[in-house]
């Protein structure tokens, strides 16, 4: 079936139409001579939705159900499934659907056909995966650097390792790497404790690290230029925590990172009561003492509401202590032990299309603060959209900035997120640990007078908002252990901890409050809140920390350092008047008087508005920023 969307091309030219021809792969050319076997084209998976950017006078919105039905004709397209938004009780079935995300699979060549035919209207991207994946060691003499072509000499070097604690323990389930000049090799402890490990083309002599990195309950252990015998078993010894933290778990732990951040130091009243958190991760292991309090959630890989508390991966349930550990004198305690925390699980195997899901259920959930410990090195105007909608809805997106030691991750990256780099702090483990290799150094010294470095995995750029503790963090994992692990995904849990306290006990957003309202003026000023409470680290380059280290007595009110209020009804109509009349001298006008009016176009998910154009200096992205504080500054004072 042919169907035209009725438009009107800007340029008054042919009528645009959808069909399932319209997207078809252009036919192969006749083959001449010989024959060939014609190899068909793989397909991809694709995102498909369309664009919020504004559209040119006389172009009527496009019929998202146009191209849902022009992929049911075409044979070679398949739909996996449709995202419908959530939380808008008052949209029309016909609205809802014009809203909706299709996930489909098919080849490039039918993307591009697509992309033709539609025009700017509708964006068709690849659903990419996003990563979770921990820092590596990284130790300055490049021990770990990649390796390159094994010498085939038909040496090999064959070693029997044992890995116990301090008291002869077998330490099972333990990942043991082994480097020599030529080759590696890993393998897993056995329920002994031990691995059987064979290097080629190596003879033993000049091996350059051992590496053990345990399942949980151990600090891990570098061992650089190690000397093995091939003739016995190699006994290497792990520390356990509670040599660390005397009585651990019975006696509870309040990490190094909340005290940083003065957690410590808030009265006992202060617990998160009220506040709903969304953890979109790998799941929630409930069988865990400190998050007992997760009651909620849903497993979005495996589209159903019964498997969200299985974590195999430990990510999920390691954020979700820091968040929200129950503070009942064991374990450990997180930053609001008592707030709402709601599981979304799209790890292992998550992509842009499981975020976007994710975001629809913090919308329905009426989510105020969602964790986001992942990243991808693409962006996405799609993820980006449903950014935008989940904050215009009150959700505020806390991101990790990445660990991949390079520019910040999407969507880090993205305008409309708090982005979170990752610290660590000197004497907080042990020298002979796989943390100590993660000082990032430059220029003079690499740390403060409180000993606050850098990690050297952290993502970095002006993207970057805050940082937070993210080397050497203890926190919960399956079934009921726990594990110290590095990564701006620890960093970022903090953050959004701490953003939970502020929404159940910051005056701005209680009862009859400013910013009270489940709006996008809500979650700037909780971003707001955050960076001015934040602690300048003199560290040399802002782009790896932002404004500082967050903390939680300045930004709850309780300190000298308090932050700035926001603005009352009676300021902002200052600000409006200031704002309008920037817009009025950039929106500029052409000989004759009249105003120059052009098509937008579409910038970082956003769009330019035509009052960039014209006698202005500011970009399209500042226009429209203005325009957004300009709404938010009408509703405060009341139109």
């Amino acid at each position: 079936m042919t169907t035209k969307r009725n438009t009107t091309p800007p340029d008054g030219g042919r009528d645009t139409t959808i069909s399932a021809a319209s997207t078809a792969a252009p036919a192969p050319a006749p083959m001449n001579g010989s024959s060939t076997p014609v190899q068909q084209a793989s397909k991809g998976q694709y995102i498909v939705g369309k664009s919020t950017a504004f559209l040119p006078q006389g172009v009527e919105p496009l019929n998202l159900a146009v191209v849902e039905q022009a992929f049911n004709d075409a044979p070679d397209i398949e739909i996996v499934k449709k995202i419908a938004p959530r939380g808008f009780s008052a949209l029309s079935t016909t609205e809802a659907q014009s809203q909706a995300i299709i996930v489909a699979r098919m080849t490039e060549e039918r993307v591009q056909a697509l992309k033709q035919s539609a025009g700017d209207q509708l964006l068709v991207e690849p659903d990419h995966y996003l990563s979770y994946t921990q820092p590596p060691v990284a130790l300055p003499e490049n021990v770990f650097q990649e390796l390159g072509v094994v010498v085939a000499n038909g040496l090999q070097f064959n070693v029997a390792i044992a890995v116990k604690d301090e008291h002869g323990q077998q330490v099972a389930n333990a990942h043991v790497y082994l480097y020599g000049r030529q080759s590696s090799k890993d393998a897993v402890t056995d329920g002994q404790g031990r691995v059987h490990l064979t290097l080629f083309g190596e003879t033993g002599e000049g091996l350059r690290a051992l590496y053990v990195e345990p399942e949980t309950d151990y600090w891990n252990l570098v061992i650089t230029s190690p000397q093995l015998d091939p003739a016995k078993d190699n006994v290497v010894t792990l520390k356990s925590f509670d040599q660390t933290f005397p009585n651990f778990p019975n006696q509870q732990e309040v990490g190094w990172g909340e005290q940083a951040m003065k957690l410590d130091r808030l009265p006992s009243s202060y617990t998160g009561t009220g506040a709903r958190v969304a953890v979109i991760d790998s799941g929630a292991a409930t069988t865990h003492r400190d998050i007992q309090t997760v009651k909620e959630g849903y497993d979005i890989t495996q589209e159903n509401d019964h498997t969200w508390n299985q974590d195999t991966v430990f990510h999920g349930t390691h954020c979700t202590g820091i968040i929200a550990g129950v503070n009942d004198d064991q374990g450990i305690r997180g930053f609001a032990p008592e707030a709402e925390v709601f599981a979304l699980k799209i790890l292992p195997g998550g992509q842009f299309s499981s975020l976007i899901e994710a975001l629809e259920r913090c919308i329905e959930l009426q989510i105020d603060v969602t964790n986001l410990s992942i990243g991808s090195d693409q962006p996405s105007q799609l993820v980006e959209q449903s950014i935008q909608k989940a904050k215009a809805q009150g959700v505020a997106c806390i991101v990790a900035a990445g660990n991949s030691s390079g520019p910040v991750q999407y969507p880090g990256s993205s305008p409309n997120v708090l982005t979170v780099a990752a610290i660590g702090k000197q004497g907080t483990f042990p020298p002979d640990s796989k943390h100590a290799t993660q000082v990032f150094t430059s220029q003079g010294n690499p740390f403060t007078a409180e000993g606050y470095f850098s990690a050297m995995f952290s993502c970095f750029g002006p993207r970057v908002d805050v940082c937070a503790p993210g080397v050497a963090i203890l926190s919960s994992v399956p079934p009921n252990n726990y594990a110290m692990w590095d990564g701006t995904s620890m960093a970022t849990p903090h953050v959004t901890g701490l953003a939970a306290l502020i929404l159940a006990h910051h005056p701005d957003f209680q009862g009859q409050g400013p910013y009270a309202k489940r709006d996008e003026r809500r979650v700037d000023r909780l971003f707001q809140i955050l960076k001015q409470s934040a602690q300048p680290l003199a560290l040399g380059d802002p782009s790896r920390v932002g404004a500082g280290l967050p903390d939680a007595m300045a930004a709850l009110g309780l300190s000298p350092s308090a932050v700035t209020p926001g603005p009352t009804p009676s300021t902002a109509w200052q600000q409006i008047l200031e704002i309008l009349q920037r817009l009025a001298s950039q929106a500029g006008t052409q000989p004759g008087g009249s105003t120059q009016n052009v098509a937008p176009q579409s910038v970082g998910g956003g769009s330019v508005s035509p009052l960039s154009v014209g006698g202005g200096n500011r970009s399209g992205e500042d226009i429209d920023t203005q325009l957004r504080t300009l709404k938010s500054l009408m509703q405060q004072a009341g139109l």
